[in-house]
């Protein structure tokens, strides 16, 4: 039974990380917004396995400050006029982490959450109607490179994130044939994430993407170190028999 004062603990928890990059600049709306989002998924984890991540401080960090590392790599491109406005899609969303508080966050973009599983993301569904983010972010349950597949000709790329989805090799290969829908894939990993681009077999332009930031942020106390690759697709995979072109 979720405790009568579980939002007051988890907005309490984040307003103790107020100097993390990720809320400095976040008003107190949003704030609470996303406590409640804490909430909500704590509700929903009483019904549905969703998380084993319960307590109000872990959850302010490790649900909250790391689905925002990825905001700064979302967000409004100076070379890209488009990108302010650009629905974002967030690829096995499991309890809707990060896209629900990639949401609260970035007001002005359409989401899509994406789980396979149709008993999450009917979890899923029913917080984002409890948020009140319903005009703006829907569920779908789909494989993602499914629902990337069988989009209109003529919609607009989207921005990808995914988090704890699996290896990325796997995630590179399942989506290279869809990335032409694709403006910016941003992957979300641990310590390992360089590890394992380090390891794609084939290399990652073969596979039709180019790594274009690599990024790593420190989570408060002992929450580990998170590792951010942001991909740009590529018009198509390199010949290997053709050179690697060599980035200036």
């Amino acid at each position: 039974m979720v405790s009568a004062d579980f939002t007051t603990q988890v907005r309490t928890a984040l307003e103790g990380h107020r100097e993390h990059p990720a809320l400095a600049a976040l008003d107190e709306g949003t704030l609470t917004a996303l406590a409640e989002f804490c909430t909500a998924l704590v509700r929903a984890n009483e019904q549905l396995n969703l998380t084993r991540i319960t307590a109000p401080e872990d959850m302010a960090v490790l649900h909250v400050l790391d689905a925002l590392s990825a905001a700064a790599f979302l967000g409004d491109d100076p070379d890209d006029p488009a990108a302010a406005g650009r629905p974002l899609v967030d690829l096995g969303t499991g309890g809707g982490v990060p896209g629900l508080p990639l949401a609260l966050v970035m007001p002005r973009r359409p989401v899509v959450l994406i789980d396979s599983r149709g008993k999450k993301a009917r979890a899923v569904q029913a917080m984002v109607a409890e948020l009140g983010l319903g005009r703006r972010v829907r569920v779908e349950a789909v494989r993602g490179e499914a629902w990337l597949a069988a989009r209109p000709p003529q919609a607009p790329a989207v921005d990808v994130v995914t988090r704890a989805v699996g290896a990325l090799q796997r995630q590179l290969e399942l989506l290279g044939p869809v990335r032409h829908e694709i403006a910016r894939l941003v992957v979300m990993k641990g310590p390992a994430g360089d590890d394992e681009r380090a390891a794609l077999d084939p290399p990652a332009d073969q596979l039709g993407w180019e790594l274009t930031h690599r990024d790593e942020t420190e989570l408060p106390g002992e929450a580990g170190r998170r590792v951010i690759l942001v991909w740009r697709p590529l018009p198509t995979p390199r010949d290997p028999s053709q050179p690697r072109r060599r980035r200036r």
